[in-house]
């Protein structure tokens, strides 16, 4: 079925359109700092230092506080590598209030084109680069908010195939955050359902091996089908200071251990650093990079909780993944 040429998918997408305006007016009214994007039906957007970020509605009550959105802001303008493309907060970071917790901190950078504005990688003065590729940086830094972690930036070109000004099929609109640009749009029916699906299928391939990963996929699943009870769990399992202070030392730890046979001085004063962030999280008891018996403790009974709440779930995952 071609969906451009489709009546019903016509349909759909004004309802959808109608729909998302409302979302965003609802959310606009309880959140402070943030305002509805009148031209761009299921968004938000947030100003800080004159840079207007654009926020799809269903991330909005999972976003960390104003502080930290100012300073991923202020990161992604450091380490923007083109002139002519524009960045997008993505990944873990912008479920930090609900989560909690991070791996790395992650961007996604649109290129329009690399032959007229040839790409610069950025080295900031408080950044390391671990890994350098022809589209893709991973930096060290210290973050304010979580001590010591990796930055990435991953640099895509525009899929100029795919309707839409910053199409892309490296990401999706629904879990991006665009800084000053025009976002993509967020009611075509069938971008929704591929969503939905790759959700699905995501929670469902890391449920056994990595259930913190499905957590990341399941919890904005809740929020796009609006099922307030799947989000409830996934939030409760992540609401313990014991199970969030478990999950920042094991960071930490597959940290130093990913970096600690590097050599070079602007990235080996990172380990002391991530040793110090683990003392400071024990209390002053212990910077040893294994964990504890009771951290492991506490990360297995996360773990069987996320699993139990996919499992309760599982025939919802099976529908929406197709299979």
């Amino acid at each position: 079925m071609d969906a451009s040429h489709s009546s019903w998918v016509g349909q759909v997408r004004e309802i959808l359109k109608k729909l998302m305006t409302q979302k965003a007016k609802a959310l606009c009214d309880r959140n402070l700092g943030f305002e509805c994007a009148e031209d761009f039906p299921g968004y938000l957007y947030y100003t800080f230092d004159n840079v207007k970020v654009f926020f799809p509605w269903l991330i909005v009550d999972d976003l960390p506080s104003k502080e930290i959105l100012n300073y991923l802001i202020k990161v992604a303008i450091q380490i923007k590598a083109c002139s002519l493309s524009f960045t997008c907060l993505s990944g873990s970071a912008l479920y930090f209030n609900s989560l909690r917790s991070i791996s790395d901190i992650d961007f996604l950078e649109y290129e329009f084109n690399p032959e007229l504005d040839p790409r610069n990688i950025k080295s900031p003065n408080e950044f390391a680069v671990l890994k350098q590729k022809d589209s893709y940086v991973e930096y060290i830094t210290e973050t304010p908010f979580y001590g010591t972690v990796e930055v990435t930036n991953l640099i895509v070109s525009i899929d100029s195939s795919q309707l839409g000004l910053g199409a892309s099929k490296n990401s999706s609109p629904y879990q991006e955050a665009p800084l000053t640009h025009t976002p993509r749009e967020l009611y075509d029916p069938i971008a929704i359902g591929k969503y939905i699906q790759f959700l699905a299928e995501k929670t469902i391939s890391y449920l056994h091996n990595h259930p913190a990963k499905a957590a990341k996929r399941l919890l904005p699943l809740s929020r796009i089908i609006e099922d307030r009870k799947i989000a409830g769990s996934i939030l409760n399992a992540f609401d313990s200071k014991a199970v969030q202070d478990a999950l920042r030392v094991k960071q930490k730890i597959d940290l130093i251990r990913k970096i600690k046979s590097r050599t070079e001085e602007q990235i080996t004063r990172f380990v002391a650093l991530a040793q110090k962030d683990i003392l400071t999280i024990r209390e002053g008891k212990s910077d040893s990079i294994s964990l504890t018996d009771a951290e492991t403790e506490l990360l297995k009974s996360l773990n069987a909780a996320i699993k139990h709440i996919a499992l309760v779930n599982y025939e919802k995952l099976r529908v929406f993944s197709g299979a």
